[in-house]
């Protein structure tokens, strides 16, 4: 299905992926090709992001969600920049690692105080598309 949601109300949406919910425990298999990243989050099980014809990420959604976050702080060195996101972030005995502009860094080198979210679906495409660029 391509972009299936598109034009339908919030009530219809969710009735619709609800639908297709049951459908996936059936053991139907979708594809469901779409921008709205949101309803991806809901549904998917597998994100194949193609970007210019080049397949950017093949993942599966959980693996996804756990490799990348979001680290919201205030910036030491740039006050526009406060909200970057971090491919595997990691603590280990109290220091938190984690991937700049894909140079690994160290955050507490980042910001002066942060917090570590999951990223949203569309986070961590913007991410991976501005580091090619």
């Amino acid at each position: 299905m391509d972009e299936p949601t598109s034009g339908f109300d919030p009530l219809f949406r969710e009735e619709f992926l609800t639908i297709i919910k049951d459908l996936i425990k059936e053991g139907v298999s979708v594809l469901f090709s779409s921008h709205i990243t949101s309803d991806l989050e809901k549904i998917a099980d597998n994100i194949v992001f193609i970007h210019k014809g080049e397949i950017i990420l093949n993942e599966n959604i959980h693996t996804l969600k756990v490799s990348y976050f979001t680290v919201v702080g205030d910036a030491k060195l740039n006050n526009d920049e406060n909200r970057k996101i971090f491919l595997k972030v990691t603590e280990n005995n109290g220091e938190v690692r984690g991937f700049f502009k894909g140079e690994e860094s160290f955050v507490k080198e980042k910001f002066e105080r942060f917090e570590i979210l999951h990223s949203t679906i569309e986070e961590i495409m913007l991410a991976t598309i501005s580091e090619r660029h």
